[in-house]
């Protein structure tokens, strides 16, 4: 018989879902086989990202080779002391079943979750015993942290957005006027992206393609494999010939159920309003971006669209399914 059983973090979330600024409440438990004295009992809460990629390098004599890299950051890395000694007095245990309760409180702060095969971030509950003359011993838990951006932090949101560009080709003599505003910046699903273009065709080649996307991109820092998806598009009609222009008013986008937006970590989301042309002569294309601000908090005022936001799974995977965390 093992001298400790049942070692389990349990906590009072049944789906261990939060949101940043929440409590984390629970339990530590274990049953004690064997009379013992204890140095500590701990849990700590580890929570970062990181990010894996491969690389094809060339050494000093030429040669190719592949090369893995990673990179990573922390978020939070917080111990509770449940039990220990005091004033050299040993901590003894009897044999018996025992209940730590613990209560960690999130910042405000902590990006939400993500388990992607080219990075994750992640939140960790490691339980741990030290027992004198004795390994470790250690529980693991993983818990989520779920998406959540106000808009009402960010007003400068609540303005359009104006791109003003000329193209195409080697010669700006005769450009392309391409002009693109938005009502605002900031969403929520279930609402729809307003916005107008003009075309202003002053070249010789006609304009054969008009199309405008609505992309979701990820950004992995230091890594070379950024990439996009495209959420929804729409093609418009016709072609503008040399010395034409067309004006398009209050088309829409609608925003399906998706993540908010993700900035400034080494994992970033975001999300563009894409506007591209390509002439009769293929070698020229242009491509413009808008940026749009994507959260789960309407603006004040506003009438908050009916719509459920997407969810991350009911329970996270499981630790032993994911092996390169840093470790603790």
């Amino acid at each position: 018989m093992e001298k400790i059983e049942k070692f389990s973090i349990y906590l009072n979330k049944p789906n261990f879902t939060y949101l940043p600024g929440e409590h984390v409440t629970g339990i530590v438990r274990f049953r004690l086989n064997e009379a013992s004295s204890v140095n500590v009992i701990k849990i700590n809460l580890n929570g970062g990202a990181i990010v894996n990629w491969t690389e094809e390098d060339t050494d000093s004599d030429g040669n190719k080779q592949s090369n893995s890299y990673s990179v990573d950051e922390t978020y939070i890395n917080k111990d509770i002391i449940l039990a220990t000694q005091k004033n050299s007095n040993k901590l003894y245990l009897e044999i018996n079943e025992y209940d730590f309760p613990f209560d960690f409180v999130l910042p405000n702060y902590l990006p939400y979750s993500i388990y992607d095969s080219n990075g994750q971030i992640y939140y960790l509950l490691t339980a741990l015993i030290d027992i004198p003359w004795s390994s470790n011993i250690k529980t693991k838990l993983r818990i989520n942290i779920a998406h959540s951006f106000d808009l009402n932090s960010n007003p400068s949101l609540r303005h359009g957005y104006e791109v003003e560009t000329l193209c195409c080709g080697p010669s700006k003599s005769n450009p392309i006027l391409i002009k693109i505003s938005t009502l605002k910046c900031g969403y929520v699903p279930g609402e729809r992206i307003n916005f107008s273009i003009l075309l202003k065709n002053f070249g010789s080649r006609k304009i054969d393609l008009i199309e405008v996307k609505f992309d979701k991109c990820y950004f992995y820092v230091n890594s070379k494999t950024n990439w996009s998806i495209n959420i929804s598009k729409i093609m418009l009609a016709g072609s503008i010939r040399s010395g034409e222009k067309k004006a398009w008013n209050n088309l829409e986008l609608l925003i399906p159920n998706i993540l908010s937006t993700l900035p400034g970590h080494i994992i970033q989301i975001k999300y563009f309003l894409i506007f591209s042309i390509k002439t009769s002569c293929l070698t020229f294309t242009k491509e413009v971006k808008i940026p749009i601000v994507i959260g789960t908090i309407p603006f004040n005022n506003s009438n908050p669209p009916i719509v459920s936001y997407p969810s991350l799974e009911s329970s996270p995977p499981p630790y032993n399914q994911i092996s390169n965390y840093p470790k603790c």
